[in-house]
C-alpha cells in the first residue's frame, strides 16, 4: 500500500511541475563496487577514516562518467546502503569539482529515513531521490539504475512496473576489470542527445 501511495504521489508531482520544469533522464548509481572497485563500507566500519582515502582503480573512469552525465544536462544520484555520506562526498570531491558534487543527490542508510538495522529495498531510496528532484522543479522522465546486486535491480524494476516512467536496471559485474556500466552510461547519454536533437521542444 505504501509503495502504491509513493508512486501515485510521484506521478502527481510530475504532472504538477511539467508546465515549466526541465525534463531529463536520471542516472542512479550504487556506490560500493559500482562506482568503486573496493567495498568502502567495510573499510569505514573497521575504523579507516574517510576510507583512506578511497584509493581506487576505477576512480578516474567513474569521475569521467559522472561528469559526462552532468555536462549532458541530465540528473545524477547515488543510492547506497553505505552509512557514511561524508565518505561518498569525499570520494566524489576527489574526481569532480565542488560545483559538480553539489548537483548530485545522495541517499544512504542513515538510521533516520532509512533504518540501519535492516537492509531496506533500494526502491525506497530511489523513490526518495526522485521526490527530491521533483521538489526542486525537475521532471524525471526516465531512469537508469546501476547496482552490483541483482536483488536491488529487481526491486527497482518491480517498483516502477506500473509507472509511466521509462526505466532500466543494469546489473554491474563483480569483475573490477569490467567497466560495461560506464560504457552503457556514455552510450545512453549519446542516445538521449540524439533524441533531443531529432525531437526539439
Amino acid at each position: 500500500m505504501r509503495k502504491s501511495q509513493d508512486l501515485n504521489l510521484m506521478m502527481v508531482l510530475v504532472w504538477f511541475f511539467s508546465a515549466y520544469a526541465f525534463a531529463g533522464h536520471l542516472f542512479i548509481y550504487d556506490f560500493d563496487q559500482t562506482l568503486t572497485k573496493d567495498h568502502t563500507f567495510h573499510k569505514t566500519q573497521n575504523g579507516i577514516d574517510k576510507a583512506a582515502d578511497v584509493r581506487d582503480e576505477m576512480k578516474e573512469l567513474a569521475g569521467e562518467t559522472l561528469r559526462s552525465v552532468l555536462k549532458s544536462g541530465n540528473h545524477l544520484a547515488i543510492a547506497s546502503f553505505h552509512t557514511r555520506k561524508d565518505v561518498i562526498r569525499h570520494y566524489l570531491r576527489s574526481v569532480l569539482s565542488q560545483e559538480e558534487v553539489a548537483q548530485i543527490k545522495i541517499a544512504v542508510r542513515d538510521g533516520k529515513r532509512f533504518a540501519m538495522n535492516k537492509m531496506a529495498d533500494k526502491d525506497k531510496y530511489i523513490s526518495h531521490l526522485m521526490h527530491s528532484f521533483i521538489k526542486d522543479g525537475h521532471i524525471v522522465e526516465s531512469v537508469s539504475f546501476y547496482d552490483d546486486s541483482w536483488e536491488n535491480v529487481t526491486a527497482f524494476e518491480r517498483f516502477f512496473a506500473k509507472s509511466s516512467n521509462a526505466v532500466e536496471g543494469f546489473r554491474v559485474s563483480k569483475d573490477p576489470k569490467n567497466n560495461e556500466h560506464f560504457v552503457h552510461t556514455q552510450e545512453k547519454i549519446e542516445r538521449l542527445r540524439k533524441a533531443r536533437v531529432s525531437c526539439p521542444n
